[in-house]
């Protein structure tokens, strides 16, 4: 007589799950077995009292390999035997499951397995067998929230254009993300007149597209102070709504404004020409064309105890040498430069064709001169 093999017969859970859930909100499965199947994979480790056979996983030399699929409904005795190569697919070799059949929240479906071991010494055969239940949950519970990617406060340097740029915002039910047909999407301008919320029109220049999807276009060119509200409403549920706001404002930083005297700082009798120059520098040095972002003011007085006088603007000032002139200075009024804002004609027109009829830039604070 020989001693009986001994046997552990498991089987292993290599990916998914068998208990999926249904969101009756988003109509998804999760997980979606079409993309995350439920693999499973027989292991049999064998222990020979006798030694005949050296210990290990046997499970590839398991025969008469069977899985078998089978699906019953709620309130109906028929059974239904999915199909191998749709619903599911068996490798030869390793005798591994995959399944990709998604279970209804009305349905179950029975996983069985069945297989034999050959023990060619002994003359014996074993069975193995083996079977679970796959089922969904029905999950209609909504944390419905909105989430956009710019921060509360955005600065927009004006040394760093970004041009037309997209603000997005994204509706979730807990982590999940909404798919867009089921949120309805608007974005919402603060009105300084009116102190509320508006809807965006094609007379806000600052405005290009998408002010009724999740993902908003706008131009920085015209942007001074603009906040944005974006609301998003589930479908068909107007309790389920959430709204997140980004104030963008046009931000020069700190920076520092200078006047010089290119030529005729130290005047000779040969000497017909002042020339006063003007520059800016931020903390990255001097601003390039300075007179795009500033209205420049330049002031010249004859000596310490004289009167300024307003001689010009802009980065170069050329004066005729003033014979009177002993120890000249020179001063800078330098005041930021608004965004691009539309003038209205005379009948009220601001665009046409959605485009500004004239545009401008004006000084964003007074002109203040001792």
């Amino acid at each position: 007589m020989h001693e009986q093999l001994s046997f552990v017969f498991t089987m292993l859970e290599l990916g998914g799950s068998y208990i999926q859930k249904y969101n009756t909100i988003s109509k998804e499965f999760v997980p979606d077995r079409t993309i995350t199947p439920w693999v499973l994979k027989p292991n049999l480790f064998i222990h020979d009292p006798e030694g005949r056979l050296a210990d290990g996983e046997y499970s590839l030399y398991m025969t008469n390999v069977k899985w078998t699929l089978e699906e019953t409904r709620q309130g109906s005795s028929t059974v239904t035997t999915l199909s191998q190569g749709t619903d599911y697919t068996v490798d030869g070799k390793t005798h591994s499951v995959t399944i990709n059949h998604n279970v209804g929240t009305e349905a179950m479906v029975k996983v069985s397995f069945a297989a034999d071991y050959l023990d060619k010494y002994r003359g014996q055969v074993s069975h193995f067998t083996w079977q679970k239940t796959m089922n969904t949950e029905q999950e209609t519970e909504m944390k419905f929230h909105l989430e956009i990617d710019y921060p509360s406060k955005v600065n927009l340097s004006p040394f760093k254009n970004r041009g037309e740029f997209p603000i997005s915002g994204q509706a979730y039910n807990s982590n999940d993300e909404l798919k867009d047909d089921l949120v309805k999407y608007q974005w919402l301008v603060y009105d300084e007149t009116s102190k509320n919320f508006r809807a965006i029109t094609d007379d806000d220049a600052w405005y290009v597209a998408g002010k009724d999807t999740k993902q908003i276009v706008v131009d920085q060119e015209y942007i001074q102070k603009v906040l944005l509200k974006l609301h998003a409403t589930m479908a068909g549920d107007s309790t389920k709504t959430d709204y997140k706001a980004t104030l963008l404002r046009r931000f020069y930083g700190q920076y520092e404004p200078d006047s010089y005297f290119e030529t005729g700082k130290y005047l000779f009798h040969d000497t017909t020409e002042v020339i006063i120059g003007s520059k800016v520098t931020n903390r990255q040095g001097d601003i390039k064309d300075p007179a795009s972002y500033f209205d420049i003011e330049v002031f010249y007085r004859k000596g310490p105890k004289a009167d300024w006088q307003s001689v010009g603007y802009g980065e170069e000032v050329i004066l005729a040498r003033d014979y009177n002139a002993t120890d000249h200075q020179t001063g800078i009024l330098c005041r930021e430069l608004s965004c691009k804002e539309p003038i209205a004609l005379d009948d009220g027109t601001l665009l046409a064709d959605g485009e500004a009829v004239l545009m401008a830039q004006f000084p964003t604070s007074t002109r203040e001169v001792e």
